[in-house]
């Protein structure tokens, strides 16, 4: 699990680098700072979410875009059961919404603000006023097609005693 989550962030660095014209030698015009994104769970910006108000976040989750409430679900479960509470608005841009298919009711990866009060309601009832807005990056998390083995492999054999 650490091995994989250490990959796709160097896969963010890269890509937030690669987008920004790393590698290219300094001008004169100088670039706005791109802040590293801190990396948080659903769980963490409904629960703590003072903790990130105003932090560059990178989050997984499943994302749902529908006209009036797109929305990062905790998981799939969570958008087929409409348990609202278990997701964050989004605020879905183009960086959003190129790709659709490859997006649209899949798990993400997005890197964006997370703001706890100031985004819009867009319709009443709605997603409140929390949630990512200016959204940088948003990619197709890897679906993992192997299942996971139900019992640790014991990596040592057993020693005689």
């Amino acid at each position: 699990m650490k091995r994989q989550l250490f990959f796709r962030s160097l896969f963010l660095v890269l890509a937030v680098v690669s987008s920004s014209g790393g590698g290219q030698k300094p001008t004169t015009v100088s670039h706005p700072i791109v802040p590293q994104p801190t990396n948080a769970s659903i769980i963490n910006l409904i629960s703590t979410p003072e903790r990130y108000d105003g932090k560059m976040v990178s989050v997984v989750g499943f994302l749902a875009l529908e006209p009036e409430d797109s929305r990062l679900y905790l998981s799939q479960s969570d958008y087929r059961q409409v348990i609202l509470d278990n997701g964050i608005f989004i605020d879905a841009n183009k960086e959003v919404t190129r790709d659709l298919e490859a997006k649209d009711l899949h798990y993400v990866q997005v890197v964006g603000v997370f703001k706890q009060k100031g985004l819009p309601m867009h319709f009443p009832g709605g997603a409140g006023d929390a949630g990512i807005t200016d959204i940088r990056l948003c990619l197709p998390w890897i679906e993992v097609t192997e299942k996971r083995p139900r019992e640790l492999k014991d990596s040592h054999p057993a020693r005689p005693h």
